[in-house]
């Protein structure tokens, strides 16, 4: 048997073909063609502070090294020539604001404008961008602005979307940062991140005021519970909750390279060490993200540190993702994994709706139920009501044809975990777990008419798991 067809039907059969398969693509039914910064960002903090040093930034945006960017699934990068990153399929963040000659724009008096010259300095750098550029994602203004500045943002949003009109800003906030507040100010502002990295108490990482210990609340499970990773996982639902109320992208920034600060606060002597990096602390800071349904993740830092004279600055700063030899560390192997998954979860997340966050007691900073959008267990009237066996934090979505979807977070950054849940089993049919190898939904591990209502996820340290339940016909 054959058919005959007219050119137009083979014009149209394509296009379907084309569009089927972009949207297996995106909704994760197939491995993602390429990790498009406008579906779901990952990035990293590093190129903008190594301008003072020529050598180690010419280093840092040669080929060799925007080759390890691309195979390390990072699609944006924060700063260096625009053409670099398009040349690699990359988008940029332009640093053209961070130059040591507008830093001016920050200074004192806060309550009066800025001089008119460098106001002309800044309107002049952002019309040196080419904004035409395909790998021009947006523009980083600053960073940890304290809230005196918040008016001052908004004024420069305006200023610079008089010259780049549509153009995306990015502020990242100080943790604790009132993200409404920042709202409020800066009404223009098109984005929402902080950066929060958490003390695990694991051994080696530690905070001291005036030489004590100021580990009291996480002292009954050091380095497990923890009081630092549950005020980061506060600060993740205040950021959720202001995203998703006035419609905002939010792209928190998380820990990728463990150092050593001591800082003045008021007269008191502070002393934080983040310790050393595991696979088991990057999964858990980039899986709880998900959960609570940020459109992207920045992680601090990718390239190796160094001071102003051009030394390593050891002392400051552990292994990075790629080393002092400008080779790539452990650190980075684990995050090329860890990216191409939280890429891939992301975009498929990106496409439902955020419904809830539950936590498994005990936390630290909630003090009530639907504090900031939280949940705690036991629920009600939700498609998962208990987790038995272990902390875990459930970020709960839907989609819009009804069926719920879970991502399972192991809040223990050292064990791995067997977790129980409780479903509300009546309204199910089937429940599928993403495979996280192939980017695309796997198999079957419960069904009604097979399977008795028990289901047991078992959880590397960190790690999650995400789930997709169809409803009961």
């Amino acid at each position: 048997m054959s058919f005959r067809t007219s050119g137009k039907f083979h014009v149209c059969a394509l296009l379907w073909m084309v569009c089927c398969f972009l949207l297996t693509n995106v909704m994760g039914d197939g491995k993602p063609i390429a990790h498009k910064a406008d579906v779901f960002p990952i990035l990293f903090w590093s190129l903008t502070y190594l301008n003072n040093t020529p050598e180690h930034y010419n280093k840092a945006i040669s080929d060799e090294q925007f080759e390890l960017i691309k195979d390390c699934n990072f699609n944006l990068v924060m700063g260096g020539p625009l053409e670099q990153a398009e040349k690699f399929g990359l988008k940029s963040l332009s640093g053209a604001l961070q130059t040591e000659e507008l830093r001016c724009l920050w200074w004192p008096p806060h309550d009066r404008p800025v001089s008119p010259k460098y106001l002309r300095l800044m309107i002049k750098a952002i019309e040196g961008v080419d904004h035409k550029s395909p790998a021009l994602w947006g523009y980083h203004l600053v960073d940890e602005p304290g809230t005196i500045n918040y008016s001052r943002i908004a004024w420069y949003h305006s200023i610079m979307r008089s010259v780049d009109p549509g153009c995306r800003i990015y502020v990242n906030l100080h943790p604790g940062s009132d993200p409404e507040l920042y709202i409020k100010e800066v009404l223009q502002c098109d984005m929402v991140g902080f950066d929060h990295y958490p003390i695990f108490f694991d051994g080696d990482s530690f905070i001291t005021v005036n030489g004590k210990s100021e580990n009291n609340l996480g002292a009954e499970d050091p380095g497990h519970v923890g009081f630092d990773k549950t005020s980061f996982l506060y600060d993740m639902a205040r950021f959720r909750k202001a995203a998703l109320k006035h419609d905002k992208l939010f792209i928190p920034t998380i820990l990728s390279s463990g150092h050593d600060i001591k800082y003045d606060v008021n007269g008191d002597k502070y002393h934080r060490d983040y310790g050393n990096i595991t696979e088991g602390k990057l999964r858990w800071q980039a899986y709880s993200a998900l959960a609570y349904n940020a459109d992207g993740i920045a992680w601090y830092k990718y390239f190796p540190t160094y001071l102003a004279d051009g030394s390593p600055n050891k002392g400051y700063c552990r292994p990075s993702a790629i080393g002092y030899d400008w080779k790539p560390t452990e650190i980075y192997h684990w995050l090329k994994k860890i990216n191409a998954e939280v890429f891939s979860i992301g975009s498929v997340i990106k496409q439902l709706k955020s419904m809830a966050v539950y936590e498994k007691r005990p936390t630290y900073f909630w003090r009530e139920e639907h504090d900031n959008g939280i949940c705690f267990f036991p629920a009600v009237d939700a498609v998962i009501t208990d987790v038995k066996d272990g902390l875990v934090t459930v970020g709960v979505f839907v989609d819009d044809h009804g069926n719920d979807y879970l991502l399972v977070v192991n809040r223990d950054i050292k064990r791995q975990i067997q977790v129980s849940l409780s479903l509300s089993w009546e309204v199910m049919d089937k429940v599928v777990v993403y495979d996280r190898d192939e980017y695309k939904w796997g198999s079957v591990i419960w069904e009604k008419t097979k399977s008795p209502n028990k289901l047991t996820l078992e959880l590397a340290p960190g790690d999650g798991e995400f789930l997709k339940i169809t409803k009961a016909k």
